[in-house]
């Protein structure tokens, strides 16, 4: 039994170690920060046990304390194979890792520090800004906003050493006075760096009088001293982007949701991770399935109508020569790509994807074919009828196997209140519609974004009329047509 204090970097999940991404794949337990990218959970064990323990000064009754936290450590450290404390930055570097170690030492739980890049660091570097320059800068000195002494201040103001001010941003109208009581001139230049390695990165230069009636939202670092001057890179990287400024929710299940993050990332979009749904196998998945497996000489077809049915159904199908002779249909590009990926080629995939299209697609193979074979349908517990009844009204014979089930996934209150600003809200199903509703609710529905028009359908049903739909049930088609038609470029 081990805890892992683990550093997850500066914010973007590229930037954590190659340890610390092999640990999160096989952590039993996670206690994560309140200001982890949600793509970092993509990473994790579907069975991890995920605990926010993230500190927030605006809701008190949210906040756990740090003995709250090392208890937590403990007790997990004590029950699980492999606990994961997932930290910003790096554990050590104010991070409180070491109080965390401390705790875990006393109470005899066997520990290990994964480093991480801290901001402290990252943030200059992505701004173009180095520490220490020939000439300009031997040294550096990395510093807390919450607590500055004025002995030390004054020292380093004496060595032209450069100052990094971490979490400041609550206090940098003191932090301003103090550096110029130490000795530094109100003209002294501060870089500001502002949600470093994330696509909402933001870096400035003013000058050390202005830094208190200066706007900044946290997290920011402050970098003090002539290197600010310094810049070799573009201030806003992705203000080209076509949904720069923009904030997304991705609503879809968390181990489903990296493809569309990615994609909205990329086009600038900062992005929430607010899964509503969670998909379960059948408690009788084996007893479900398996009698089908056993009798499938009575099957023609097999419909797939998501790349959960598929991944469910395949949990069973140990050889994919047992499906010789049965033709494999699937609804839409992605649940295609994922019969693929098991070694199948699909007989038929419907130009259009969805039930009407499938329909109209059998419709003209009806009288064509043997109607002696039966058609088998894997599917969700709450899938509707209307594809079955409309193959049974063309004269098809069919049976359902209730393959998964989808269920609502809470969100946590924090959560709840980002995506409550957010500009757009993406829907992949009629699940994450209606999960959705009945967490958040319409009114917070600026604009909502379908994947297809059976999840159109669901954000109709409750009165929504400002949507977009995307030409083809895909991603890139979703992404693309927030940035052609809601977000174009200029």
């Amino acid at each position: 039994m081990t805890v892992y204090l683990v550093g997850a970097g500066p914010g973007n999940p590229d930037f954590l170690t190659y340890r610390a991404i092999t640990l999160l794949a096989q952590a039993d337990v996670i206690l994560h920060d309140r200001l982890i990218d949600g793509r970092v959970f993509d990473l994790c064990a579907s069975k991890a046990i995920l605990v926010d323990v993230g500190k927030t000064r605006k809701t008190v009754s949210e906040v756990i304390e740090q003995d709250k936290i090392n208890s937590l450590l403990v007790d997990y450290g004590q029950k699980y194979k492999t606990v994961v404390r997932l930290k910003g930055g790096d554990p050590f570097i104010f991070g409180r890792g070491g109080e965390e170690a401390i705790a875990l030492e006393r109470a005899q739980v066997d520990f290990e520090v994964v480093p991480g890049i801290s901001s402290a660091l990252a943030a200059p570097l992505l701004a173009g800004i180095p520490l220490t320059h020939r000439g300009t800068s031997r040294g550096v000195a990395i510093l807390t906003g919450h607590e500055l002494d004025n002995e030390v201040l004054e020292n380093l103001v004496k060595t032209k050493m450069t100052m990094v001010i971490m979490m400041g941003v609550a206090n940098r109208q003191l932090i301003a006075e103090k550096l110029q009581e130490a000795g530094l001139s109100g003209d002294c230049k501060v870089a500001i760096c502002q949600n470093s390695s994330t696509v909402s990165e933001d870096n400035r230069v003013i000058s050390l009088a202005d830094l208190g009636k200066t706007d900044v939202e946290s997290p920011a670092v402050f970098v003090i001293g002539e290197v600010a001057e310094l810049s070799f890179k573009r201030k806003v990287p992705n203000k080209d982007k076509p949904l720069h400024g923009k904030t997304v929710v991705v609503t879809r299940g968390r181990h489903q949701s990296v493809e569309l993050g990615d994609l909205l990332q990329d086009k600038g979009a900062k992005v929430i991770f607010a899964p509503t749904i969670t998909i379960m196998p059948s408690d009788d998945l084996y007893s479900n399935i398996n009698f089908y497996l056993d009798n499938l000489s009575r099957y023609g077809w097999i419909i797939f109508t998501s790349s959960n049915t598929v991944d469910s159904f395949f949990q069973l199908v140990q050889d994919a020569r047992v499906l010789h002779g049965v033709k494999i249909v699937a609804i839409g590009s992605e649940t295609a790509n994922k019969i693929r990926s098991k070694g199948i080629i699909p007989d038929l995939i419907p130009s259009a994807s969805s039930t009407t299209g499938l329909l109209d697609e059998f419709k003209t193979i009806a009288g064509k074919v043997s109607m002696d074979k039966k058609i088998l349908i894997p599917r969700s517990a709450i899938a509707k009828n209307k594809l079955s009844q409309g193959l049974e009204s063309l004269g098809f014979q069919v049976d359902t196997v209730e393959a998964y089930h989808t269920l609502d996934q809470p969100l946590v209150y924090q959560t709840i209140e980002q995506v409550k600003k957010a500009d757009v809200v993406t829907f992949t199903s009629p699940s994450t519609v209606h999960s959705f509703m009945r967490q958040v609710g319409k009114n917070h529905v600026k604009l909502a974004a379908s994947i297809g028009r059976e999840t159109t359908l669901a954000i109709e049903s409750y009165d929504i009329t400002n949507y977009v739909q995307a030409n083809k049930p895909t991603m890139n088609d979703l992404v693309d047509v927030l940035c052609k038609k809601i977000f174009p470029l200029e």
